[in-house]
């Protein structure tokens, strides 16, 4: 089963280039001309385009993952700490 998410293949294929071109532009490298790094970060802009965490952890080898463990999630005490814990996290890249 195919998730919605836009990879950097959809990207390449709707604009004629290759995936690594993609991966280039929206990295900023300098081999790419401004003209297609342009076109390539407006599409993935459009299509709202978000790199695959899950794919960047084992590049980087640091998953960005913080578990937490609470006894009872029912109580609004517990839920409302792991909202708030959640919401910090989120804004310091950590999910």
């Amino acid at each position: 089963m195919r998730s919605n998410r836009v990879t950097l293949k959809d990207i390449a294929r709707e604009l004629g280039v290759s995936p690594s071109t993609v991966s280039r532009a929206l990295k900023d490298h300098p081999d790419i001309s401004p003209a297609t790094k342009k076109l390539v970060n407006e599409l993935a802009e459009k299509l709202k385009y978000r790199p695959n965490a899950v794919a960047l952890s084992l590049r980087s080898r640091k998953t960005n993952i913080i578990a937490l463990m609470v006894p009872e999630i029912v109580h609004h005490f517990f839920s409302s700490v792991i909202s708030g814990i959640e919401e910090v996290a989120l804004e310091a890249g950590y999910q």
